[in-house]
């Protein structure tokens, strides 16, 4: 559970978030390192902010991985917006407004999702982390990194007041009772933890059915990612796609694990666009 006196950050204040010395207490490349990406993975930057994680996770992501940014500020995500206006991957990114209990994404629409310097302001950490599992498929990955307890007799330089971080023994506790397995602590930080964990992944060859994720993309194609297997199909329309489907499961699966049907589930995303004037 949240604690009593979690701190909210000012989006008035955005401009610490980039100051330069943050980058020798938060070096990207270690949680980059923990989390590596895979075509056709959809990340959810959880409390983006000025995307200080998701640009590092972008500039290393392979084409084909896809990226929401999620704030609860309208500024926060003007503010990225214009940080990637000449970014060559822009058109990978999609600015989600959320709430502070919900994000506005379909179930099981996530493969991987990071919460940067969040966890430790969140009233319901329990609740939030439910609605996280909601949002990843089965087998997807949580990636969090926040600020250390500090030792009693430390001075803070950066970063809340040590009431209001979260140590973490208790966020492993927290993510082993929300249903992640597989906690493990990423190495390569000082003054913060770090965490990579993954929700529980369904037995597909003990399954009757193995369930894919169909979006429609802009220009009118379909692609289909399954939930719990990697396996990822692309068709010009919804009959190309289930015989696509039915070749791709057949490929994937040895005959004695091949499930006996696919179910497929479809799905609208979420967007945002800014539009210049």
């Amino acid at each position: 559970m949240g604690h009593d006196h979690h701190h909210k950050f000012d989006p008035a204040d955005a401009a610490r978030l980039d100051d330069p010395r943050r980058r020798d207490v938060l070096p990207p490349a270690p949680l980059v390192a923990a989390l590596p990406l895979h075509p056709g993975d959809r990340v959810a930057d959880l409390g983006t902010g000025t995307g200080y994680w998701l640009r590092a996770l972008l500039d290393a992501a392979p084409a084909g991985t896809r990226f929401w940014a999620v704030d609860t500020e309208t500024a926060m995500l003007d503010h990225l917006a214009d940080r990637l206006r000449d970014h060559p991957r822009r058109a990978d990114v999609m600015t989600v407004r959320s709430t502070e209990h919900a994000v506005p994404l379909p179930d099981a629409s996530v493969d991987v999702a990071v919460m940067g310097m969040v966890y430790h302001e969140l009233a319901d950490r329990r609740g939030y982390l439910a609605e996280v599992r909601r949002l990843l498929v089965p087998g997807g990955r949580l990636a969090i990194i926040d600020w250390a307890v500090l030792p009693p007799d430390a001075e803070r330089t950066m970063g809340p007041p040590n009431d209001e971080r979260v140590p973490f023994e208790t966020a492993k506790a927290e993510l082993a009772a929300a249903g992640f397995d597989d906690v493990v602590r990423v190495e390569g930080y000082q003054e913060t933890w770090c965490v990579v964990a993954a929700t529980t992944k369904d037995p597909i060859g003990d399954c009757d059915a193995i369930e894919f994720l169909v979006e429609q993309l802009p220009g009118g194609s379909y692609v289909a990612r399954s939930i719990g297997a990697c396996v990822t199909t692309e068709a010009d329309t919804l009959d190309e796609l289930r015989a696509a489907v039915r070749e791709a499961v057949c490929c994937h699966f040895d005959e004695g694990c091949k499930p006996a049907a696919v179910r497929l589930r479809f799905f609208t995303v979420v967007r945002e666009e800014m539009v210049p004037l």
